[in-house]
């Protein structure tokens, strides 16, 4: 996938009107991670519908304080970027105020090993996905999840978010890039109406997610993984390195 955002016959992709923001991730994040932050805050204020998949970590709109403070500083270590943890963790948490704005709509789509990663210590999930059932049931909020048992129609591939019919930004670690052509806006929709046909909403995503919360607290429990799905080890390396049964590769989701 090229570091460059591009369009039609592929040219660069024009950006609602603006110039695009630098994709490489080095220079993005020279300034910290404040400013990106409030750069998708603004994107984020003017788009009435959100179109999300989310497949290596908890969406941003759906983070606590303490699960997105642990990505800054773990994405800050990698990219040696400024430590303006606390400054981007503010940011964070005030774009998700546009929950909460009538007229406003997010339709996300979680995998569920993103449920199952462990990339934070074990009480940081545990208030996360503690969070996650209440957030099912809002009326601006649609939540599936993709069960690990699940039959996929197409290989996950990066996680993406789609902004009206006007933009896609596709995340990945080396770069962010940013899509307007319409062709690339409609490919994506179609991607994500398509995993959402193998997703569980309602009352199946919240049993989803409390399958995986039982599992946190207790080591010496069984996982209660579904019929056919085997969980590494907790002495395993998979585990310790942060990989969960199905964790995709490559995923940044710094947004």
């Amino acid at each position: 996938m090229s570091g460059v955002p591009l369009g039609r016959g592929g040219e660069p992709g024009r950006v609602l009107g603006r110039s695009p923001p630098e994709p490489d991730r080095r220079r993005q994040l020279a300034g910290g991670h404040g400013p990106v932050q409030e750069t998708w805050n603004t994107l984020v204020s003017d788009a009435q519908t959100m179109h999300a998949l989310s497949n290596a970590a908890v969406s941003g709109m759906l983070r606590t304080a303490d699960y997105a403070r642990n990505v800054f500083e773990g994405h800050s270590a990698l990219q040696n970027a400024p430590r303006d943890t606390e400054t981007a963790v503010r940011a964070r948490m005030k774009r998700q105020e546009r929950l909460y704005r009538p007229g406003k709509r997010l339709n996300l789509l979680m995998h569920e090993s993103v449920l199952w990663a462990r990339i934070c210590p074990s009480e940081v999930p545990a208030a996360q996905l503690d969070r996650l059932p209440g957030v099912v049931g809002m009326d601006t909020v649609g939540i599936g999840i993709l069960p690990l048992d699940a039959n996929l129609p197409l290989p996950l591939g990066n996680s993406f978010c789609m902004l009206d019919k006007r933009l896609v930004v596709v995340e990945d670690r080396h770069a962010e890039l940013w899509l307007d052509d319409a062709e690339a806006i409609a490919l994506h929709r179609r991607v994500w109406d398509t995993f959402a046909e193998s997703a569980v909403f309602g009352a199946d995503a919240q049993q989803v997610i409390a399958r995986v919360r039982r599992s946190i607290g207790d080591r010496e429990q069984p996982i209660d993984l579904p019929r056919g799905c085997t969980a590494p080890s907790y002495d395993a390396p998979a585990w310790s390195s942060n990989r969960s049964p199905t964790t995709s590769h490559g995923m940044y989701e710094l947004h």
